[in-house]
């Protein structure tokens, strides 16, 4: 029996490292609770499409008389397998440009997955959602880890795992696209190609830096592809300031 439950727990564990996103545990089947905003989306499918810019696929969904396809959007929730950090907002719905006003927060940045992993295991820190992420490759790639909020542990490299740093991220605001299936590049291409072309139409919001774009995962491996949640975002900041 010892044995089994080791040979579960390293096939596990593999799958959560190929998958770039860590949880340590099978996730709990609840959904997240939707957005405040739904209910009043899914009442007037019209008029959700008409507050949405151009470049959102539930209007555009709308506007090409898919109204299953835009209700599948609105009512999908993803699976609630992690606290999201102190502060933070809730998902944007799927198919759904928005802007979101973020808190200070502190994260562990690291190369890959692995010394993340290894880096909450021995702090004792426990597991938050999203997973942030600026680089959309295969395999390991870049990541950090949110902690809870910005008293728990200390900013600073970890000096017991080469490549860890605690961070502490200021306020921020992003505009983001709320996204349901596999995390791919060419998803991700779409979808900043929409962010951007949503930027170029305002007056109000710019890009805050070259290097603004950013993706947030919510679903571990163990969750089927149909039903993982992330999001594409940048970050901006307003004209002027």
């Amino acid at each position: 029996m010892r044995f089994q439950g080791i040979k579960a727990w390293a096939v596990g564990l593999l799958a959560i490292v190929a998958g770039g996103v860590a949880y340590a545990a099978v996730p709990q089947r609840n959904r997240m609770q939707p957005p405040d905003e739904v209910d009043a989306m899914l009442a007037d499918l019209a008029a959700a499409a008409e507050s949405q810019p151009a470049q959102s696929p539930l209007r555009q969904a709308v506007e090409a008389g898919e109204s299953e396809a835009a209700r599948e959007m609105l009512e999908f929730r993803p699976y609630n397998e992690a606290p999201l950090p102190e502060g933070f907002p809730t998902y944007t719905p799927v198919g759904v440009i928005q802007v979101k006003q973020y808190p200070a927060y502190r994260k562990a940045d690291g190369p890959a997955f692995w010394p993340l992993f290894q880096h909450i295991k021995s702090e004792g820190i426990p597991m938050t959602v999203p997973v942030e992420m600026t680089q959309m490759s295969r395999g390991n790639r870049p990541m950090s880890f949110l902690y809870q909020n910005t008293s728990v542990g200390d900013a600073g490299a970890d000096e017991d795992i080469p490549g860890v740093t605690v961070n502490d991220a200021e306020p921020a605001i992003a505009v983001s696209l709320g996204i349901r299936g596999r995390m791919n590049p060419q998803t991700a291409a779409d979808a900043k190609e929409r962010l951007e072309a949503w930027l170029a139409d305002q007056t109000e919001y710019r890009a805050a830096g070259e290097e603004a774009v950013r993706y947030f995962g919510y679903s571990s491996p163990m969750v089927p592809d149909r039903d993982k949640y992330w999001e594409t975002q940048i970050l901006i900041e307003r004209v002027g300031e």
